[in-house]
């Protein structure tokens, strides 16, 4: 690859070569590509239909421990006792102390991220309903199907839910993600 067009102080650009590091790939394999083989930006428009199709799917699963929502609640500094109280939770409808909506729904960023279409993706949108509680030690599962292809863009659509390890969908909801695409 040569570097063209961007001055830089410390180096000769006209003179500067290196070889793209390996890089993994939409199917998760290391590949490494000359310049000439790498998709340019307009050759990858509508291409999207060829690297995913609908149905493609992916989850996760992970387990909610009393530490992971006594983290979340300093991170987002959301105290509240239904989450953090046992004796404060017991007084309540669900006499159990209750993992944050938004931890238990934050699997799915993992999947998205990690899974499909993994990494470099980026959030766009995401809607949310929470159906059930998640209570503490409850294991969840966030499975995420890609239900449109947007055929000039780079963004797929996907059909989020989280289930508990009873099989109940505790949270539903849809979310739009920009995948990553290489540039030249």
């Amino acid at each position: 690859l040569r570097v063209v067009g961007r001055q830089s102080p410390r180096v000769n650009t006209q003179e500067c070569h290196f070889r793209r590091p390996m890089r993994r790939s939409f199917c998760s394999k290391v590949t490494e590509q000359e310049p000439s083989e790498r998709p340019t930006r307009q050759e990858l428009q509508g291409t999207n239909d060829r690297l995913w199709k609908l149905g493609d799917r992916a989850s996760l699963t992970k387990q909610f421990t009393k530490k992971d929502v006594e983290t979340f609640a300093t991170l987002s500094l959301d105290n509240n006792p239904i989450h953090l109280d046992e004796d404060y939770a017991a007084q309540t409808q669900f006499k159990r102390c209750l993992v944050h909506g938004f931890l238990s729904s934050s699997v799915l960023s993992a999947v998205i991220g990690t899974q499909l279409p993994g990494q470099g993706t980026i959030y766009i949108s995401q809607n949310l309903k929470f159906k059930a509680p998640v209570f503490v030690d409850d294991t969840v599962t966030a499975s995420c199907v890609i239900t449109n292809i947007h055929r000039k863009k780079p963004i797929l659509t996907f059909q989020t839910t989280v289930q508990n390890q009873h099989g109940d969908v505790v949270v539903e909801g849809e979310a739009v993600a920009m995948v990553p695409i290489p540039f030249q």
